[in-house]
């Protein structure tokens, strides 16, 4: 299985004791032409959320941006290309972009710098509140860990009530065939939920069948209140 490790597992870089590592970054953007990004425009503060092999990048206005995995490699860079996007990432965490082919812009998140206070660990969601999986959330977590598995068609899934007052991390198991052809036992997964309608995804956080990967999901889903 792969390993998406903040994550969602993933790695250049692995963290195995907190959902994500945060960074402190000064954001700008440029439109494209003819190839060649203009001027950048004046740099505000802004976010990003680095979760294993995915960016989750704010812009100074609050909305923002989530990347699949980033798994190309390019020297001191990580890259991930959808079609419409590229994304990029310094592995040391110094700075993000994406350049939009659609939009023609180019987007920075340059001079980042870790946020101690804000990864200091995963800490419990104070009073969650659970709900059961809406039928679009349940379908968007299955296709993200299915996209993992050696025989997705055999995937079987338990999942739990989603803490719906959290960042969107959830928390379930699946059991499916190895290349044997043998079901390995139930593996826990961590996923982050983001967006709304047709913009609703699931990106793999955390997720393996070697025992250490089990225990390091377990770990950081009972400290969100999982499990």
């Amino acid at each position: 299985m792969k390993k998406y490790f903040w994550g969602c597992a993933l790695v250049a870089f692995t963290f195995t004791t907190s959902a994500a590592e945060i960074y402190r970054c000064d954001y700008a953007k440029a439109n494209v032409v003819n190839g060649a990004a203009t001027n950048m425009s004046a740099s505000r503060p802004a976010k990003v959320e680095l979760s294993g092999d995915a960016i989750k990048a704010y812009r100074s206005d609050g909305s923002f941006i989530f990347s699949p995995p980033l798994t190309q490699k390019k020297g001191t860079l990580r890259m991930a290309d959808d079609g419409s996007k590229v994304y990029v990432a310094a592995i040391d965490g110094s700075s993000f972009a994406v350049s939009d082919r659609i939009s023609k812009v180019t987007e920075q998140w340059d001079k980042c710098q870790a946020d101690v206070k804000e990864n200091e660990g995963v800490k419990p969601i104070a009073n969650p509140k659970h709900r059961t999986l809406t039928p679009s959330e349940r379908k968007a977590v299955e296709d993200a860990i299915s996209d993992q598995l050696k025989d997705p068609y055999s995937a079987k899934f338990k999942h739990s009530q989603f803490i719906s007052n959290g960042n969107g991390e959830y928390c379930g198991y699946v059991n499916s065939k190895n290349s044997y052809g043998g079901y390995v036992g139930d593996t826990p997964f961590l996923v982050m939920i983001t967006g709304k309608g047709r913009d609703l995804s699931a990106a793999v956080i955390s997720f393996g069948s070697e025992d250490s990967e089990r225990i390091a999901t377990l770990q950081v889903c009972q400290q969100i209140g999982y499990f």
